[in-house]
């Protein structure tokens, strides 16, 4: 008897979860948009009523260069002058204002096309269209000599010239950083409030601390520490006739809201905090792709995540467009209305990705980006 009631409470329970499995998959269908079309339009209305648009991108597909060329036009006409990107301030200002030998040589996440084509005409080296506010990945060693050539005659950086003579690897960032640590150059060099020197220290610690594994929670603390101190420093000098409004597109990991499976609390995290201090308001959009590759820094790699989360694949599921956004603020609440004790794997996914992000987009294929 005791084992017929037990199958039927199973049976029922089944039924049930198969019930509202198929609830979160119809909200998700009605709430899914064409971004070629319907889709952009979805966005710039919600840009429109934010003071933060927020884009968690890929890194190294042309498809999010190509959204960006797409919406910035109407972004500006919305009162957006200004992109937070995941580039080093002084990399920004190569991008946005260099030309010939003093344009950016490597490229990575940005490119000088795409610098040139959102250089806003009024926009100047004290305000300029790109705050970086990252540290410096790959162009550290352009940044010390720069602080070398304005600094001649300095013992401290002359040594350092010697030690750079075949190039900065992450291995000698510990060395570079001893060798700076008490040290101060006669000169600097401040974009917006950020230090050419501090950077450089800055960016040589996380390196530093990127070298041991089991620093690797605290150096990914300590770079979100700095991109939040160089957004703040951006946005608090801005005008306040101006409207303030900004485009964030950093990579996926640095733009949840709340803590993400690192369990960091993100630029993006501190973006709404503040924007909800302010009586602002963020609306954050993340993109994954369901396969294709990607290409950056002329390493090209597999760009499928469906395997790597089982959210991702169900939503690739129920795309319908090559390039679908879903808004999940609808499903949110459905997910939210399940008991913590019922939600199912998937189920706790969805929730975590609808609690990180307002909409999301998934990308069929993505195509590795050639510069």
């Amino acid at each position: 008897m005791f084992q017929k009631g037990f199958i039927l409470c199973l049976s029922i329970f089944c039924v049930l979860s198969a019930s509202g499995q198929q609830q979160i998959s119809e909200v998700l269908k009605a709430n899914q948009y064409d971004l070629s079309g319907a889709g952009k339009e979805f966005i710039v209305r919600e840009a429109h009523s934010a003071s933060f648009l927020l884009l968690g991108e890929l890194h190294g597909e042309k498809q999010i260069p190509d959204l960006m060329y797409k919406l910035w036009p109407e972004l500006q006409k919305n009162g957006y002058h200004h992109i937070a990107a995941e580039i080093s301030p002084w990399a920004a200002r190569k991008l946005e204002f260099g030309v010939k030998n003093d344009s950016l040589k490597v490229e990575g996440l940005w490119t000088n096309r795409e610098a040139r084509f959102v250089h806003n005409r009024t926009a100047t080296m004290d305000n300029p269209t790109i705050w970086g506010c990252d540290m410096e990945e790959i162009s550290l060693a352009d940044e010390m000599r720069a602080l070398a050539r304005i600094n001649p005659g300095d013992s401290v950086l002359t040594r350092l010239m010697a030690m750079l003579k075949n190039g900065y690897s992450r291995q000698k960032a510990s060395v570079v950083l001893n060798l700076m640590r008490n040290s101060r150059p006669g000169h600097d060099e401040v974009l917006s409030g950020i230090s050419l020197f501090g950077n450089i220290k800055s960016s040589l610690l996380i390196d530093s601390l990127r070298a041991f594994p089991e620093a690797k929670l605290n150096a990914q603390i300590t770079r979100e520490n700095l991109m939040k101190t160089y957004f703040l420093k951006r946005y608090e000098v801005l005008p306040k006739k101006q409207g303030n409004r900004v485009f964030v597109r950093f990579g996926r990991n640095h733009l949840h809201k709340g803590f993400d499976d690192r369990g960091i609390s993100t630029l993006g995290n501190f973006i709404n905090e503040y924007a909800f201090a302010n009586g602002l308001k963020c609306f954050n959009i993340a993109a994954f792709a369901a396969g294709g590759q990607c290409k950056l820094l002329n390493e090209t790699f597999d760009a499928d995540e469906t395997q790597d989360d089982i959210a991702f694949g169900y939503l690739s599921k129920l795309a319908l467009y090559n390039a679908t956004i879903f808004d999940l603020r609808p499903v949110r609440i459905q997910l939210h209305n399940i008991p913590s004790e019922q939600r199912t794997e998937l189920n706790k996914r969805l929730l975590f990705w609808a609690d990180s992000y307002d909409a999301i987009i998934c990308y069929k294929t993505v195509e590795p980006f050639n510069k």
